[in-house]
């Protein structure tokens, strides 16, 4: 997550639909929940993915697993309840200066009907100043030689909205930060980024489909932009990619460096959906930083993060560029009055493989 001003995006959407004004509802209702007859009822179909695979059951049984050959060991699997067992509340006021309360509310952080992880920002329609949100951290680290994957259904979209998977090690930027899902408003193309101490400078390791943005990773320098490769599918990030259903988003830290693929609904390969992962035979990655000018001594353990912040640094910054979110006014009051049904995460899974 960066920390200061950053330039807008040249993929922040200009024509995305969003929902006008205040949410409707007098009090907060957890995402999905309907009243009927006086209960509250929250149906969620069970996920799939476009291959038609049930998301939901274990990836090593049920009638859908099918084995697909050797596929690297997993080493921790959050998904369900077991989210919870492996992730931490971050309770801290947010370093990126956001318009947020981070809190450990479990009617913003639970899991549905259909087992998966929803994280949530309060939806109520009116707030004193800061809207509770919700940010977590891994008790494990992702490290160099493994493979971690993200697999989400609905991330948090729409004007004010800051919401990142990302990784980060210790006293940073000293142990580097590794931003894997990342974006504001009403962004439609997803953005990976690095930042580190002095000296790293991004190099695609052979080719890759993102466009290069600067390349210099330090974090004192360019307001601590880092150095970042912009997606090229303007459907990976925000609503575009919600309306797909989501996507598998899988990171791998080795000796070559850090490679990216994305994978949106409908387009994930096989072995990755079996839980069997072989990224050898995934092609060409979406984003990649080569050690050879950005080594892995630039990163240490790396904790595991996911949240949604509120305007901050970035999202607050670029309000006034996107016209939709503009034409709300500021952001700070758009946060405190807005409507933010669709600020939420919606997760199947995160798990780490090794790589050896």
């Amino acid at each position: 997550m960066k920390s200061t001003v950053f330039v807008l995006l040249a993929g922040l959407a200009t024509s995305i639909n969003t929902i006008e004004g205040r949410a409707h509802h007098a009090g907060h209702v957890k995402r999905g929940c309907h009243a009927v007859n006086g209960t509250v009822r929250c149906p969620r179909p069970r996920p799939v993915d476009g291959a038609g695979v049930d998301l939901s059951v274990s990836v090593k049984s049920g009638p859908n697993y099918t084995p697909v050959g050797e596929g690297l060991k997993m080493l921790q699997n959050y998904e369900g309840s077991a989210f919870f067992d492996g992730f931490e509340f971050f309770t801290a006021s947010d370093p990126t200066h956001g318009q947020v309360d981070y809190v450990a509310d479990t009617s913003l952080a639970y899991v549905n009907s259909a087992g998966n992880v929803i994280l949530q920002t309060y939806n109520s329609s009116d707030v004193d100043w800061n809207r509770k949100s919700i940010r977590m951290t891994s008790k494990e680290p992702f490290q160099k030689g493994q493979l971690l994957v993200i697999d989400f259904n609905h991330m948090p979209t729409g004007c004010g909205n800051w919401p990142a998977f990302w990784t980060v090690g210790a006293n940073w930027p000293t142990q580097g930060e590794i931003d894997i899902i990342e974006g504001v408003n009403n962004q439609v193309n997803n953005q990976y980024t690095l930042h580190t101490t002095a000296g790293c400078t991004s190099t695609p390791i052979g080719e890759m489909t993102g466009k290069q943005l600067l390349t210099n990773c330090d974090a004192t320098v360019n307001g601590n932009t880092g150095c970042g490769t912009l997606d090229s599918n303007a459907t990976t990030f925000g609503a575009p990619i919600n309306k797909l259903g989501g996507a598998v988003v899988a990171t791998q830290f080795d000796d070559s460096g850090i490679t990216i693929h994305f994978f949106p609904r409908g387009s994930v390969p096989k072995d990755l959906l079996a839980g069997a992962p072989r990224p050898s035979t995934w092609g060409i990655p979406t984003a990649s930083f080569s050690s050879s000018t950005c080594a892995s001594s630039y990163f240490g353990d790396q904790t595991i993060v996911i949240n949604n912040t509120l305007g901050g640094d970035w999202a607050a910054a670029v309000f006034g560029q996107d016209p939709v979110c503009a034409a709300k006014g500021s952001a700070s009051e758009y946060i405190r009055t807005g409507n933010f049904d669709e600020a939420y995460w919606d997760l199947n899974y995160i798990r780490t493989y090794a790589l050896e």
